[in-house]
């Protein structure tokens, strides 16, 4: 029903392979959306999606969550060396010792956990060329192809913005603090994430500062989580600790690894 009260008929298809998606009015318009330019897009097709859907529709058409499956193909997409696959699949699976974990009735969003765990370093490859700052390129990177949700919290993977330690737990801290919990794809405690860090990144007095400075964050948010949790948080993380990173998020990796690559993660 539109706002008029008038009967109408939408029809929404979607096709994976080429990434475009089409909607079929009663009046029998036809409006395409091009998911490379979404962004631009979407504002021209907000009107016609609310008047005749609501708000609902229109924010799910304008932001989704990437499967699995579509992760795998991201990270080969963009030539992530398997080192850092290894360190993203295994931020994942930290992150999923958390959110599997919870309390009865926190509410977290699993499967953005688990895309923003995967694809939190998705132009890390590209940057060790360029000297981007990948958390920010990468937050760009998904927020163009749709995934708004999933690019906040890429983005801040690096440096934490606006935490609030007594408010309801959020996927963004859950990724943050897994990715502090993982050098390269072993899971270690926060002192020697620390000082890893700052040994690989730290060459300056202004950049190590920075580090430790953000750093000092890490353990307010890991009391905020194990607040939220059924077991303790060391416990659940000891547990998949010793078990090694599964391949099967890696899929059909194109990127190769280059004979001096730098360990990453």
């Amino acid at each position: 029903m539109g706002p008029d009260n008038r009967s109408c008929l939408l029809t929404l298809t979607i096709t994976p392979e080429t990434g475009r998606y089409w909607y079929t009015f009663q009046e029998s318009n036809l409006v395409w959306i091009d998911r490379a330019n979404i962004t631009h897009q979407i504002s021209d097709m907000k009107d016609i999606i609310e008047y005749h859907v609501g708000d609902v529709l229109s924010e799910s058409i304008s932001d989704r969550i990437p499967s699995r499956e579509e992760c795998s193909e991201l990270m080969a997409q963009y030539s992530m060396l398997p080192n850092i696959v290894e360190h993203s699949i295994q931020v994942m699976r930290v992150s999923l010792a958390i959110t599997d974990n919870l309390k009865s009735g926190v509410r977290v969003n699993r499967d953005m956990v688990v895309a923003a765990a995967l694809l939190h370093d998705i132009t890390k490859t590209r940057s060790l060329q360029t000297k981007e700052h990948h958390d920010v390129s990468g937050g760009e990177l998904l927020r163009k192809i749709g995934f708004i949700r999933v690019a906040e919290i890429v983005e801040q993977h690096v440096f934490f913005r606006n935490l609030n330690l007594k408010g309801s737990l959020e996927e963004r801290e859950i990724v943050y603090y897994a990715d502090k919990r993982v050098m390269h794809d072993k899971i270690v405690t926060i002192q020697e994430r620390v000082h890893d860090l700052v040994q690989r990144y730290g060459t300056v007095e202004e950049i190590r500062n920075k580090i430790l400075k953000n750093m000092s964050i890490v353990p307010g948010i890991e009391s905020k989580i194990d607040s939220f949790m059924k077991i303790d948080i060391q416990g659940a993380i000891q547990e998949i600790s010793a078990v090694a990173p599964q391949a099967a998020t890696r899929g059909d990796r194109r990127g190769s690894v280059h004979p001096d690559r730098k360990r990453s993660g």
